[in-house]
């Protein structure tokens, strides 16, 4: 794939070692490290630049661009799959004011809908004219 795409990959815990594998492979990525909460900032660790990106933040952001027609969800095999990690998800305000989203369903963690929150994340912060399949992601470039 080096050379031909640009990644996205969640750097944290063992998608560290990952990118460090796809530095040695030269296929360009961004790192992402999904925190708690809505901040996003960015990091640097010898010379790697870490996007620390909040995880509500990901997920409001796919949330709001499905719902207001930005994006739709094409059809593909799992498309199924999507749509019930899609209707899994839950908001949930505690007594501090804090949202918390949990989802997931028995067969997953919710990896496709954070495959795709990361995606939608990387066409709205780079200027590499960032595609899902046939469609380009709205962004500020």
């Amino acid at each position: 794939i080096a050379g031909r795409a640009y990644l996205c990959v969640d750097s944290s815990g063992v998608g560290r070692a990952f990118c460090d594998i796809l530095d040695t492979k030269s296929v360009q990525h961004t790192r992402v490290q999904m925190v708690a909460g809505e901040n996003e900032n960015e990091t640097k660790e010898r010379g790697t630049t870490f996007n620390n990106v909040g995880r509500n933040r990901l997920l409001s952001a796919l949330n709001s661009a499905i719902h207001t027609g930005d994006l739709t969800i094409g059809n593909f095999p799992a498309r199924d799959l999507m749509r019930q990690e899609l209707e899994s998800f839950e908001a949930d305000v505690g007594s501090s004011g804090r949202v918390r989203i949990e989802g997931g369903t028995s067969f997953g963690h919710g990896d496709l809908v954070v495959s795709a929150s990361l995606a939608l994340w990387l066409s709205d912060h780079r200027t590499i004219g960032a595609h899902i399949g046939e469609s380009k992601l709205l962004g500020y470039w």
